[in-house]
């Protein structure tokens, strides 16, 4: 990043923890720090910061400045991390219209620090300056690929016998069909029971301010056209430098302000 002033500065790519501090998690609170676009499938979870998350978001970098766009850029760049394969370098540039050749030996090394499995990855920044240096001959720097997957079941082969291979068919579908019918109530009952929460939510924000809520209360305006206190605390206030909007986000009529941002 360059300063005002025109200095060269190197930042974090993506991860604002210390490993050192075993207990800094990367997410805490449903918040996540850190650059989306640079961070690890398990840095995005939440998990303790660890070597290989720098790892990652080293090839994020490192791809982003071959093809002009990191990995993952558009839509969903959450659920894309955490489940899809990114495009090699290589086929990306094609992708954008652009021509230049990126060494093997440089493609598989991205490709490897961008591995959902962190054990997929170099385990250090010292083992890919090797890897470089070496233009790919090094051993036992990038670890050699796996069945094991992300969010994913590992695939497992079944050797059927050729006697009762219609009778296994059958029972293999009336199991999917059951696991079809459970699915369907288990939406249902999700359905009737966020409707029911809805419709207390709606009765709760529609009731009296209880009792209790008023001692202490400096005001409490619910934004009804009017500017008075209903804390019964008797704070009531006047509205300056706004107006009733004629809708809310809601497409509700005189149920909010609209300010000018100059003597609110």
């Amino acid at each position: 990043m360059i300063s005002r002033n025109g200095r060269l500065k190197l930042a974090d790519f993506g991860i604002a923890a210390s490993v050192a501090d075993v207990t800094r998690r990367s997410s805490m609170a449903g918040f996540i720090s850190g650059t989306t676009i640079y961070m690890s499938p398990q840095q995005m979870e939440g998990a303790a910061p660890k070597e290989t998350d720098d790892i990652y978001a080293f090839g994020a970098t490192i791809y982003e400045l071959l093809t002009s766009r990191p990995p993952f850029y558009t839509s969903n760049v959450e659920h894309q991390v955490l489940n899809v394969t990114p495009t090699p370098p290589s086929q990306r540039l094609g992708e954008f219209g652009f021509t230049g050749e990126i060494p093997p030996y440089i493609q598989e090394l991205v490709m490897a620090c961008l591995a959902k499995d962190p054990s997929g990855r170099p385990q250090s920044m010292g083992l890919i300056r090797q890897w470089i240096e070496t233009e790919g001959k090094a051993q036992d720097i990038i670890p050699k690929p796996t069945t094991k997957t992300i969010k994913q079941g590992v695939p497992v082969a079944v050797t059927l016998e050729p006697q009762g291979v219609g009778e296994k068919a059958d029972n293999n579908e009336s199991n999917n069909l059951w696991v079809y019918i459970i699915g369907v109530i288990f939406v249902l009952v999700c359905f009737i029971a966020g409707k029911k929460m809805g419709d207390r939510k709606s009765d709760e924000s529609s009731a009296v301010l209880p009792e209790s809520l008023t001692q202490g209360l400096v005001a409490y305006y619910p934004f009804n056209g009017n500017a008075d206190d209903e804390s019964v605390n008797g704070n009531n206030g006047t509205v300056a430098g706004g107006s009733l909007a004629n809708t809310n986000r809601l497409g509700e009529n005189d149920l909010a302000w609209a300010f000018d941002g100059v003597d609110d």
